[in-house]
């Protein structure tokens, strides 16, 4: 009985908790539960969003002309470069998690991610555009479902005994390649897709053929309902119109993905001004304008603005220097969010899973409801999987090698 004991009490001590990986706290744990800690709140929220900021203006722009430069297709420089640019905070938050608190708050980043992006940030990109209609077309969204769906069940097969072993991560690393060469060759798999739901189509209406009686007795009807409906159909000029424009509409490729997110950015950048220049309209976004304005400066002052034709050679340093700010921003991040859990009793596993997943995905956040505003639906969807997807493949690398 005492053995069994011992080894109880040893299972349950053998992880220890995060917040000893850090550096000690500014506030007592007795402070910080009589209201100190909506201090480290407060600090956790504004990381994040400095996170999204420093993500969204200098970290992806430069991975753009980085693709630019050495000639990458646009499919592969959208699964890369631009995938890895607004997956950026749960790699860092990852490698953190991984490698200096060594606890559970990096995976419980990227799980939680994930699923804050499919169902959050989808209801709430809904939310925003409440008044519109989204075109949405079936072959991309059903591709990247695809490939998250086998990510998803490799992730399951992989962590079923607790451990993540070096080539089980390899096996992520080659679904990931596997991914890659989908999206090089999405022309050619297209073509195939569509062709074969068509001939899974035509099938399906033979065998409606096959059966008579309904069939017949639709055929009788048909005079009847044309006639009765003549007053209320529409032309065919008009027809042709609204066919053609949704049609036009609805086959957006991922090979314009890029071109098309640049030319939105831009013109969403060209819109807010200068640094110096204070937003139009009040209220809300003079708010956040004012909030915001120090991190917006330190960036300024720190990180070539790659965006503007005059810096634009400077995009190696614009990179280097956001992948500096996004590692300590989400070192940072990953501190406030380990105090919070363990002042209130929470698991790191928890905290990632909740507070640290929803915070890491500002990018996304914005992302999408940018090209979402412009009408592309297809694109503000699959980023989302697509990013869930790339998520998986990157972030959990560390936690095998």
């Amino acid at each position: 009985r005492s053995l069994l004991e011992v080894t109880n009490d040893t299972l349950i001590k053998c992880i220890p908790s995060g917040i000893d990986s850090f550096p000690d706290d500014f506030f007592t744990q007795e402070e910080r539960q009589i209201g100190g800690v909506i201090i480290h709140v407060v600090i956790a929220a504004y990381t994040c969003a400095m996170i999204g900021i420093v993500c969204h203006d200098y970290f992806v722009p430069s991975l753009e002309i980085i693709s630019e430069r050495i000639k990458l297709p646009p499919d592969i420089a959208g699964a890369t470069f631009m995938a890895i640019g607004t997956s950026a905070p749960e790699l860092f938050s990852s490698i953190t998690g991984s490698f200096i608190t060594e606890g559970d708050i990096g995976i419980g980043t990227i799980i939680g991610s994930a699923v804050f992006n499919i169902v959050g940030v989808t209801g709430l990109v809904g939310l925003v555009l409440w008044k519109e209609v989204l075109d949405i077309d079936w072959y991309p969204i059903a591709r990247d479902c695809i490939v998250y769906g086998v990510t998803v069940f490799t992730l399951i097969w992989i962590i079923a005994d607790n451990i993540i072993h070096w080539w089980e991560a390899f096996v992520l690393l080659m679904i990931f390649f596997l991914y890659i060469i989908i999206l090089y060759y999405n022309v050619v798999v297209e073509e195939w897709s569509r062709d074969l739901v068509s001939q899974i189509t035509f099938l399906y209406m033979q065998l409606v053929d096959s059966e008579e009686t309904p069939l017949l007795n639709g055929k009788a009807l048909v005079p009847e309902l044309i006639e009765s409906q003549k007053e209320k159909s529409l032309d065919q000029d008009s027809f042709s119109v609204e066919f053609t424009a949704s049609r036009q509409n609805s086959v957006l490729k991922r090979d314009s993905i890029a071109e098309k997110l640049g030319e939105i950015l831009s013109e969403e950048e060209a819109s807010k001004g200068t640094l110096c220049s204070s937003p139009t309209g009040g209220g809300w976004r003079m708010f956040w304008w004012v909030v915001m304005y120090p991190a917006k400066l330190v960036f300024f002052l720190t990180v070539p603005d790659s965006r503007k034709e005059r810096l634009r050679k400077l995009f190696p340093l614009t990179f280097t220097m956001s992948v500096v700010w996004i590692g300590v921003l989400s070192y940072l991040a990953v501190w406030m969010v380990t105090v919070i859990g363990y002042t209130f009793s929470v698991p790191d596993s928890v905290s990632g899973l909740t507070i640290l997943a929803a915070g890491t995905s500002v990018p996304e956040i914005i992302s999408s409801i940018i090209v979402a505003k412009n009408g592309f639906g297809n694109m503000a969807i699959s980023n989302l999987v697509g990013s869930n997807t790339l998520t998986y493949h990157s972030a959990l690398e560390p936690h095998g090698y």
